[in-house]
């Protein structure tokens, strides 16, 4: 307990902490090295685990516009059906509207000779 057994006592607990210091800074010298001498190889692989995700996610939008697209075309299938459906109704209708109104010119015309002979 006297000054100088102090002073030697802080002496000892300096000299424990300016090693703890040391062995903390080659520990953290160390461990970069080790980061620095891994992180190409990582970096490699975070790349490669990038891009395969990219290009999954790059699939699925290309599955849901495929999808859309397969839609647009059902529909457009379906409408060009439907006008070409209506144009030969309207080319049938044209067709007997032609033979009904050409059997009764020629009943017109029939009675018209029978009526003037």
């Amino acid at each position: 307990s006297t000054p100088s057994g102090r002073s030697v006592a802080a002496g000892v607990c300096w000299m424990k902490l300016q090693a703890a210091k040391d062995a903390l800074q080659e520990e953290y010298f160390r461990r970069m090295q080790a980061a620095d001498a891994t992180r190409a190889p990582e970096t490699a692989a975070a790349v490669s685990i990038q891009s395969f995700w990219r290009a999954h996610i790059l699939w699925q939008l290309l599955s849901e516009w495929n999808g859309n697209a397969l839609h647009v075309e059902r529909i457009y299938r379906g409408h060009l059906g439907r006008v070409l459906a209506n144009a030969a109704r309207r080319e049938r209708r044209i067709y007997w509207q032609r033979i009904y109104f050409s059997h009764c010119a020629t009943s017109v015309q029939k009675w018209y000779r029978v009526y003037h002979s």
